[in-house]
């Protein structure tokens, strides 16, 4: 059995979104569990937040595997590079596009694609009645990654629209500086582009909002809001808020002491003997490393918590194992229990320390972790 656990607390989730909920009382939730739900595993996240209205991912593949798992909610795949063959996996099992580029419309309105689609419609279970597809249509306000320009948001709506076996257009966009504290306007400034590029379309759907927009932008919330990192229990914003701060931990990540040694001051620990001690010090080893996911960038003194104390890291990541200073805890010992992050430390300050964002800590945990569902 691994040595390494992610106790992944669905309690925690459901609180999460709920704290989304109350921040955007009046919009519905496109919960984000793309790269398998920031690493805590995508089927069992989205069994545990079956309140979700809908679902978002990145790619057709993490939709599929999600129908696969039974999940029956609307998904939304947010970034795929859309073909004939994608759009009419998407109209099969009932997924939700989103259009970024005139190249894939121009594919849409294809006389072949067309009669793709209507093939599909003629034999989708009779229960589903007849659907057809729900896009989505992103619009680039200002993150210049994707998305139509705003000047042409009103002209390839209207030709979606259009197409037949497109059932609903919805539209969105996505924010760059949401999480900042002060933007200088660009948050204010995208979503007045979105108001301006929809003014001539009557009742349509929209989604702005990501995490820190939900915690902060009333204005952006619209129809549909996607909290992607707050549901996990990590503060999106730079600077904390009354909501913000009542986000819980998700994941768990924990190890064990595996060995404990006495060096003598002065002596060196790890590659290239990046830390020295200035004293007789006990070293603690503990089994993880990069190849687990922990960042080999952490600098000396992140912290870590053993048997409940917060001890310093020492010396270099390595790709197994990591050391850790005891010498201010004698009840630490071989076995000891050594959490990386969770409750008792945020995953935003091992982050911190290693000069990353939570998002990376969280997807790269590795296959040698053992993942725990609890509620």
């Amino acid at each position: 059995m691994s040595l390494i656990t992610a106790t992944i607390r669905t309690d925690a989730l459901r609180h999460n979104l709920a704290v989304a909920r109350e921040a955007a009382a009046h919009s519905r939730v496109m919960a984000v569990i793309k790269a398998n739900a920031y690493g805590h595993g995508a089927p069992a996240v989205a069994a545990a937040l079956h309140e979700a209205d809908a679902f978002a991912v990145a790619r057709l593949e993490e939709a599929l595997q999600l129908r696969q798992s039974g999940i029956a909610q609307p998904i939304v795949v947010l970034s795929e590079l859309l073909d004939a063959e994608k759009i009419e996996a998407c109209a099969e099992h009932d997924l939700q596009p989103v259009v970024h580029d005139l190249a894939t419309v121009e594919t849409l309105v294809a006389k072949h694609v067309i009669e793709r689609l209507g093939k599909v419609a003629e034999t989708v279970d009779a229960h589903s009645g007849g659907r057809g597809l729900t896009l989505w249509l992103k619009v680039d306000t200002g993150m210049h990654r994707l998305g139509v320009p705003p000047d042409d948001c009103e002209r390839v709506y209207r030709q979606l629209v259009a197409c037949p076996h497109v059932n609903e257009v919805r539209v969105m966009t996505h924010f760059s500086s949401a999480d900042e504290e002060d933007d200088a306007g660009i948050t204010d400034d995208q979503i007045n582009q979105l108001s301006r590029a929809t003014g001539n379309l009557s009742g349509i759907q929209k989604s702005l909002a990501n995490s820190a927009a939900v915690l902060t932008h009333r204005r952006s919330h619209a129809e549909w809001i996607r909290p992607g990192l707050m549901l996990y229990g990590a503060d999106p914003l730079a600077k904390a808020n009354d909501l913000s701060v009542c986000l819980r931990p998700v994941m768990q990540w924990q190890s064990r002491v595996i060995a404990v040694h006495e060096i003598a001051a002065g002596a060196v620990v790890g590659y290239n003997g990046t830390w020295r001690s200035e004293r007789r010090s006990r070293i603690g080893t503990i089994a993880c490393g990069y190849a687990d996911g922990y960042p080999r960038h952490a600098r000396n003194g992140t912290p870590v918590v053993v048997d409940g104390n917060i001890v310093p890291l020492v010396g270099r990541v390595s790709m197994d194992m990591i050391t850790v200073d005891l010498t201010d805890h004698p009840g630490a010992q071989i076995g000891s229990t050594a959490l990386l992050w969770g409750d008792q430390l945020p995953a935003e300050r091992v982050a911190e320390c290693a000069a990353t964002i939570p998002y990376q800590l969280f997807t790269a945990v590795g296959g040698r972790t053992r993942f725990v569902y609890t509620d």
